[in-house]
Parts: C-alpha cells; sequence; structure tokens
C-alpha cells in the first residue's frame, strides 16, 4: 500500500519506483544485506529481493520488475507480480524504496 495525502491506497504493477539511496548495501552468494544507518534498518535479503532491490536502482515499474523476474525465477507470473507487491510495500514502508510521482 503506498500513501498519498493521508490516504493509503493498494500499490499496483504500474506504479513507478526508485530506490532512495540512503543505503549502504553488499551480495554476498545471492543475497543482500541492506543497512540504512539513519533509520536504523537492517534487511537481509533473498535472491528474489536482490534482484529487485537491483532493478530499483533506476526509476522503474512494479510491472517491468516481474517482466524480468518471471523469466529469470521458477514461478508463475502471478505469483511473481504477488511477491514483488509485497517485497515492495514492505522497502517502502521502510524507507528504501520510494514511489516516483
Amino acid at each position: 500500500m503506498k500513501r498519498r495525502e493521508g490516504v493509503t491506497t493498494v500499490l499496483t504493477l504500474d506504479d513507478r519506483i526508485q530506490a532512495t539511496g540512503t543505503n549502504l548495501s553488499a551480495t554476498v552468494d545471492g543475497e543482500t544485506v541492506v543497512l540504512d544507518i539513519a533509520r536504523g534498518v537492517y534487511l537481509n535479503l533473498n535472491a528474489t529481493g536482490s534482484t529487485i532491490l537491483q532493478h530499483a536502482k533506476q526509476e522503474t515499474t512494479l510491472r517491468a520488475i516481474c517482466a524480468t523476474m518471471a523469466s529469470t525465477f521458477d514461478a508463475t507470473p502471478e505469483q511473481v507480480e504477488q511477491d514483488v507487491l509485497v517485497f515492495a510495500n514492505r522497502l517502502i514502508e521502510v524507507g528504501l524504496l520510494r514511489i516516483v510521482a
């Protein structure tokens, strides 16, 4: 879900997102560790999460990330979409992703 002017709405595949760039990260064996010192946030991401965050370094849509991941991971397009939406929402909540207006 995303917040706009105090209203919570559903995050969609057509939303444009971008990593905030306010964190340190390192990838080891396909897993990424993300640390945002200012917010006190630490995340350990699996290969799926690492891929999403990597693509979000440049402004993109969640749909574009899903398309890339559906061709890479052994999952149905529906499962990829659901996982991407849930993960993107979590990253927005902790301030590591932002919705681009």
